[in-house]
């Protein structure tokens, strides 16, 4: 499968969170998100297995990787991107990996409205930082700790609520 060949499933008047071949839709500026009732990660995966979230997953090369040593475990891969996802999907798809499920989407609005408190066990964040980026960061006080707890205590937060 190529990544073109993912479709986004609605125009943009016609937008609602809709889950389609393995892709989870969570749209943007979008209000209503409570219409949407979350069929759990039984339904998603076919088991139940502990649910591992990756966010920012990019193109899904982490992702893919970690779903195929870690079978033991379902993924969910949450990307704003939809060209991202599209090659995320196009991975999950070619390498027939059955424990991955491709999440477009903001992460704290996904993670608030349908993430069911205390059902994901673990959560990454793996971004990428440009060369050029790390002279920058060397000069915050904290350094990129401070931006990696920032955002794990902000979608955790959103994860309990």
């Amino acid at each position: 499968m190529k990544p073109k060949m993912l479709k986004h499933p609605f125009q943009w008047d016609e937008r609602k969170v809709h889950i389609e071949d393995r892709v989870w839709y969570v749209p943007d500026y979008y209000e209503k998100y409570e219409e949407f009732a979350f069929p759990g990660w039984e339904y998603l995966f076919s088991n139940k297995l502990p649910v591992r979230v990756e966010y920012c997953s990019g193109n899904g090369t982490w992702l893919s990787e970690k779903a195929k040593q870690f079978p033991e475990y379902n993924w969910i891969g949450v990307e704003k991107q939809f060209e991202r996802v599209r090659k995320l999907w196009s991975k999950l798809k070619n390498l027939k990996i059955s424990n991955l499920v491709a999440l477009c989407g903001e992460a704290y609005t996904a993670t608030r409205y349908y993430f069911p408190s205390e059902s994901v066990s673990d959560i990454f964040i793996n971004f990428p930082i440009p060369e050029e980026a790390l002279e920058y960061i060397k000069m915050i006080k904290d350094g990129i700790s401070s931006i990696e707890i920032f955002l794990s205590e902000n979608l955790l937060q959103a994860h309990n609520q």
